[in-house]
């Protein structure tokens, strides 16, 4: 498997990833915004969800040193992109 480096990636999520992500960002405002929009629904707390971690998401694509996703972790783990393992979703009784 091969990866780009830091600097590569840097300069890939400046030029591409930055300008969608603060254009979602932008409409996922104005939807919050929207009077039409029920303030208790699902899609009202899905916005203020994505705009309340606004500063961290934008972090990541900030700089070329953070991975975008946590595959590696997951990996670590033994969990698979199909199903984690059984234990991870126990609830103790």
């Amino acid at each position: 498997e091969s990866r780009a480096d830091e600097t590569t990636r840097q300069q890939v999520r400046t030029e591409r990833s930055l300008p969608l992500f603060d254009q979602l960002m932008s409409e996922l405002n104005t939807a919050a915004l929207d009077e039409n929009l029920l303030p208790g629904g699902a899609l009202a707390k899905a916005c203020r969800y994505a705009l309340n971690l606004r500063a961290q998401l934008r972090r990541s694509l900030e700089n070329g040193v953070t991975e975008i996703d946590n595959n590696s972790v997951y990996a670590a783990r033994g969990i698979t992109s199909v199903m984690p393992p059984p234990d991870l979703c126990r609830v103790a009784a």
